[in-house]
């Protein structure tokens, strides 16, 4: 028994190895039946082409302007929890967090000892900007979030294969009109420090079909034609 441990223990120092940074290619896709004009759900996919184990961990997540990071939330804590309940009750699909495989989300909040500052706020269902997450320390993140979302803590990715994560983005719009067209991701490849711009809508930023995220407030010149006079979200 002792010598079987003792392999494994050997082994563990192995499972995250140095893969070149090219050799993990991330992209974005969304979810469109999660999706709302004011919630975007998005999934990234982390493949691995090297022959390597490859440990990932996100950092922060970045829009396209400042203004976009102070009013643009990442949905956490209890107004996840909440989020889920209510998406049950409007697809009727189920619980959505049971579909995707992504574990409950009964303990989301109440996880911590002693919480402070913003950390406290979130778990009592105070909204986070882009912007707040960003100075929430990695160690905490995984008390707002379930397994699989994409703040939840580092994970690593076999050989020629492919893991995903996903994050849920809320826009007040109408009190603030901040339109997204990326979303940077900043990781850690196995300690090294990456970052990503990972585009959200087709063409030079026209909305994606799949994903009705912000539909209320897309510019003017990105409306597509309108084909019919009663045509809607299109420009005569």
């Amino acid at each position: 028994m002792f010598k079987r441990v003792s392999a494994l223990l050997f082994l563990l120092p192995a499972l995250a190895q140095a893969a070149p940074a090219q050799d993990v290619d991330i992209s974005i896709g969304s979810v469109g039946k999660f999706c709302s004009d004011q919630f975007g759900f998005f999934e990234i996919r982390f493949e691995n082409k090297s022959n390597d184990w490859v440990k990932l961990e996100a950092g922060n997540v970045q829009l396209d302007s400042d203004a976009a990071n102070a009013n643009v939330e990442m949905v956490l804590g209890e107004r996840l929890k909440y989020w889920n309940e209510a998406q049950e009750l409007s697809n009727r699909e189920g619980n959505v967090m049971s579909l995707l495989g992504i574990g409950a989300l009964a303990l989301i909040g109440q996880q911590n000892s002693s919480p402070v500052g913003e950390l406290a706020k979130l778990s009592a269902g105070v909204g986070a900007t882009i912007k707040t997450v960003s100075g929430i320390q990695d160690a905490y993140r995984g008390q707002l979030v379930p397994e699989g979302h994409l703040m939840h803590g580092s994970f690593i990715v076999p050989p020629a294969m492919a893991i995903k994560r996903w994050v849920l983005l809320y826009s007040p719009n109408g009190r603030s009109n901040e339109y997204v067209k990326n979303i940077g991701l900043s990781i850690k490849q196995n300690g090294k420090k990456l970052e990503r711009s990972l585009p959200i809508r087709i063409g030079n930023g026209q909305p994606s079909p799949i994903c009705g995220w912000q539909a209320s407030i897309i510019p003017q010149d990105l409306l597509p034609k309108c084909k019919n006079a009663w045509d809607t979200n299109c420009k005569q």
